[in-house]
């Protein structure tokens, strides 16, 4: 129902098959409340919001509050800042078998928050993904959405405003992204590193091999002859 939901003992575990459904987009809110996260150790706010399940869909709400990326050097390589108050991420517990959590018609303030961090490396199996239509992230200073580690987002009429970074892609994950943008930030899309453990096509070249032993006094034209 419509109305405010300060949330303690984050992140919230949403389990598989579940759908959470805010009554609108403008009157459902949900924030991390006051104290520290079900760990003990970090602040609810820097802590995770969702994780999320095989099939779960989360929709029609707005989320707000959280907070406490850090970039590092250089300031557009979320490999190398502080991570901290990240809305959605995948549950470890839970490898996505069928079908990917599904982020629809969801907003999320707040800074130096990250909207959501898809990381491969939690699941030994599955699809490692993470679906998200009609997403706005609002995050002055923040993350927009991180794929990471052979994870993969699928990222269809999303838009984030006033981040640090919009969308990021490390170690071999995927971002495919359509109809979104990334607004008035700092950066709108970094990516880096490949998958460890694709094997490279081997190969060889045929023929003999020209080399050339004294020093060009000028360059190749094109048509010359090389003989010998």
């Amino acid at each position: 129902k419509g109305g405010v939901y300060e949330e303690t003992a984050l992140p919230i575990i949403v389990p598989p098959y579940t759908t959470i459904t805010g009554d609108s987009l403008r009157t459902t809110v949900i924030k991390p409340g006051a104290g520290l996260d079900s760990g003990g150790s970090i602040l609810n706010i820097r802590s995770t919001l969702f994780r999320c399940s095989n099939a779960v869909i989360v929709q029609d709400l707005v989320c707000d509050g959280m907070g406490g990326y850090v970039p590092g050097s250089p300031a557009h390589d979320p490999t190398a800042a502080t991570l901290g108050g990240i809305y959605f991420q995948l549950n470890a517990a839970s490898v996505i078998t069928e079908k990917s959590p599904y982020i629809y018609n969801v907003t999320t303030f707040g800074d130096a928050s990250v909207g959501a961090l898809v990381d491969g490396a939690l699941h030994g199996s599955g699809y490692k993904t993470m679906l998200f239509h009609t997403y706005t992230a609002i995050h002055s200073d923040g993350l927009g959405i991180w794929a990471k580690d052979n994870g993969a987002a699928e990222v269809i009429n999303c838009f984030t405003y006033y981040t640090q970074l919009g969308y990021a892609s490390t170690g071999g994950a995927q971002v495919r992204s359509l109809n979104s943008s990334n607004s008035y930030g700092e950066y709108g899309v970094f990516a880096k590193g490949y998958d460890t453990t694709e094997s490279p096509n081997q190969g060889q070249v045929n023929g003999t091999m020209l080399t050339y032993t004294n020093v060009l006094a000028t360059t190749f034209t094109n048509g010359e002859q090389i003989t010998g």
